[in-house]
């Protein structure tokens, strides 16, 4: 998948009140097998970001990214936010796709961390 094939990737909505309480998820093509991003419904807070590595830096989280907001907007649910707590690629994302995001309060070697 090439970035100018983003077009071309199927993004599905998923709401847990389950296991995962109050969480947003959206996957980026069947399955999530793109990636997927999931989010705090009430705090809109970013759990997690998730690309597969031949998927990444090809501009697959920035699209779900702006269409979880456009999800949002026409939804009515909380937008997702950046957690102050991000890996340092997560960083270097948060600063890309929001320049005035404020900065993170903890960097972590990963989300597990």
């Amino acid at each position: 998948m090439s970035a100018q094939n983003l077009s071309k990737i199927q993004f599905k909505h998923h709401y847990y009140n389950g296991v995962h309480v109050g969480e947003h998820t959206l996957d980026a093509g069947k399955d999530g097998s793109y990636g997927h991003l999931s989010w705090d419904a009430d705090t809109g807070k970013v759990n997690e970001v998730v690309v597969p590595e031949e998927h990444q830096r090809k501009g697959i989280a920035t699209a779900m990214w702006n269409h979880a907001h456009k999800l949002a907007e026409e939804k009515g649910i909380k937008a997702p936010v950046h957690s102050e707590v991000r890996t340092p690629e997560g960083d270097a994302w948060a600063k890309k796709v929001t320049p005035d995001v404020a900065p993170a309060k903890k960097i972590v070697k990963d989300i597990y961390s």
